[in-house]
């Protein structure tokens, strides 16, 4: 199946999921210019948050997740640091980047609006293109569940 390019797949992409992570560190978690943030899991959401850390001014931002890819990805994203956790242990490493400080305190799971407020309003994000690893067909879902289960892939677009 050709690749749709990035206008398609950005309209049929899994926003959601993007939409909260972003939304949880710019504005549920308050994250400025200047912070430390540490995300845990470098799904769909999570590489969102450490998007929206970096978009905020965040100045280290350490992500953590058991998967190279998804590192890799939110390397990309604008995570200053990764942390594999199954190779070292996570608060462990987390205070040794920040000079035994941790990371300010932020709550990036507290209640989040999803979505777009008004259906009026356009939102251009380029940097959703990254959450776009592949584009299938609609008789190619099982196929994209077992890699993302595998942690292959971080969003399969149906493209139908």
């Amino acid at each position: 199946m050709p690749d749709p390019g990035p206008g398609e797949a950005l309209v049929k992409i899994e926003a959601c999921g993007v939409m909260a992570g972003i939304d949880a560190a710019i504005n549920t978690g308050n994250v400025g210019r200047g912070d430390t943030v540490a995300v845990i899991g470098c799904g769909g959401v999570g590489d969102a948050a450490v998007g929206g850390a970096n978009l905020a001014g965040a100045v280290k931002i350490i992500a953590v997740d058991m998967n190279d890819r998804k590192l890799a990805t939110a390397r990309k994203l604008g995570a200053t640091h990764t942390v594999n956790s199954k190779e070292a242990d996570p608060t462990e490493a987390i205070r040794e980047l920040t000079g035994g400080f941790g990371a300010d305190a932020r709550d990036l799971a507290g209640t989040v609006l999803v979505g777009v407020p008004t259906p009026e309003m356009k939102l251009e994000l380029p940097l959703l293109d990254a959450f776009v690893t592949e584009t299938i067909a609609l008789d190619e879902v099982e196929k994209a569940f077992g890699l993302m289960h595998g942690g292959d892939v971080l969003r399969s677009v149906v493209v139908f």
